[in-house]
């Protein structure tokens, strides 16, 4: 099965990769903004401590749910706490 994903993998790398060059990532990466600080939020008494993954997908379960826009169903996760 490892060797699926990998092979899977490393196809759709490689298809990305023609949309998007990779130097071409690393320039947006390079201005994007820091990544918080997680111990700040993790070691904090007053938080409650979670980590969370959105996720559409695993290689055992296949797709989970049909998320379009990941990046916003977190901002509201974090808006409501």
């Amino acid at each position: 099965m490892l060797q699926e994903l990998y092979a899977g993998a490393a196809q759709e790398a490689a298809a990305r990769e023609l949309e998007i060059p990779l130097s071409v990532l690393e320039r947006i990466a390079s201005l994007a903004a820091a990544p918080l600080n997680p111990r700040k939020y993790l070691l904090s008494p007053t938080n409650v401590r979670v980590i969370a993954e959105i996720k559409r997908a695993s290689p055992s379960r296949g797709v989970m749910a049909k998320i379009d826009d990941p990046g916003s169903l977190a901002s509201i996760y974090q808006d409501a706490g």
